[in-house]
């Protein structure tokens, strides 16, 4: 995985001083610098396949970025595979705390990210912490609805994650999938341009 960012980032650095050391290799490679030269063609021009690579300028930049990105520690949290749902949670709570759908600030943006960040990593607790920060004592009913809070939350992801809860959701999504293909045969086309 580490070297295949790196070789992301080198594939669009190359220029016509070639730096695809990293990308795969092979006629089915999606470098097409490799995949070239492994069915013994020329390698096409640059230009026509990288479009406009990464100045010097920019790549001095990112590249701590690229760096960061591929650190073992960070690597060894995503390896599992289990990101997106994770991902997904964070940025629902960001929009349930500020709506696209209203204009707001930076300062309000900015508040809605660092509430929900908190909240997906200590749960209800970090309000508790954030009270203690402005110099205010949280009351044990709020450290107690807290820690209710907390664990409802925790039991019901463990309840979501169950098996037979998954082959019930997707049970249950097959089967709006065939209601809506019977409609929409009996109905036929109803919605699409120019069909009202």
């Amino acid at each position: 995985m580490k070297e295949a960012i790196l070789a992301s980032f080198l594939h669009c650095t190359s220029s016509d001083n070639p730096q695809h050391m990293n990308c795969p290799e092979g006629p089915q490679s999606w470098c097409f610098y490799n995949k070239a030269i492994a069915n013994g063609q020329q390698p096409p021009p640059h230009k026509e396949n990288v479009g406009t690579p990464l100045s010097a300028d920019v790549a001095r930049a990112i590249r701590p970025i690229y760096d960061r990105m591929s650190e073992l520690s960070l690597l060894n949290r995503i390896k599992h595979g289990r990101t997106q749902n994770a991902s997904e949670c964070v940025n629902g709570q960001i929009w349930a705390r500020c709506p696209k759908t209203v204009h707001v600030g930076a300062s309000r943006i900015n508040a809605a990210i660092a509430s929900a960040v908190s909240h997906f990593n200590q749960g209800c607790s970090h309000l508790s912490q954030v009270l203690k920060k402005l110099g205010s004592a949280p009351s044990s009913n709020l450290q107690q609805y807290q820690a209710t809070q907390d664990l409802k939350r925790c039991s019901q992801a463990d309840n979501d994650c169950a098996p037979a809860k998954k082959r019930a959701r997707k049970a249950n999504k097959n089967q709006k999938k065939r209601a809506t293909g019977t409609q929409e045969k009996g109905e036929g086309q109803t919605y699409g341009p120019g069909v009202l």
